[in-house]
């Protein structure tokens, strides 16, 4: 599930207090897109060091050809080559261009510059999953304070759920 922490804002006060179950609700989808957000972190992170080592490397590197050359070899290219999201996830939608299925590892150029998208990409990532982590952190400092106060509605919709899901 894609979400838009800007949908929260970055104010530090809410204009009008959640309920205790979409305050639930929310935590959970903020868990669920931090998570979105540190798959797709790590994988431009690999991205971009097999760049950086194919760049450092100075002369061809037949592993990094391999991984970065724009010659199919058979079914098996397939499967090491298309990175395709899990889920649809509208905060990447412009960053396309990050999914090239080859660069010609010849191009010195044509290297940096896809090392340099991915690198702002990257950025980009790391600064809306910290939003998201604040935003967490919010939500869970709500929650906890509620439960401080009077737990009982909280485990009344746990109960609630026990019983649905045995149900």
């Amino acid at each position: 599930m894609a979400l838009d922490v800007a949908e929260f804002g970055d104010t530090e006060t809410r204009p009008d207090p959640e309920d205790l179950p979409t305050l639930l609700s929310r935590r959970a989808a903020l868990r669920d897109h931090e998570e979105e957000l540190s798959y797709w972190r790590r994988i431009l992170q690999g991205r971009v060091d097999v760049l950086r080592a194919r760049l450092a490397a100075g002369a061809e590197d037949p592993a990094l050809a391999d991984v970065l050359g724009a010659e199919p070899r058979g079914t098996t290219r397939a499967a090491h080559v298309v990175v395709r999201p899990y889920s649809d996830m509208l905060e990447l939608a412009t960053c396309d261009m990050l999914w090239e299925k080859s660069c010609d590892s010849h191009d010195e150029d044509l290297l940096v510059q896809a090392l340099d998208r991915m690198v702002v990409a990257e950025r980009w990532i790391s600064h809306a999953r910290a939003r998201v982590f604040h935003e967490l952190d919010r939500a869970t400092q709500e929650l906890k304070a509620r439960l401080t106060a009077d737990p009982t509605e909280y485990l009344s919709i746990v109960a609630g759920r026990s019983l649905a899901s045995a149900g």
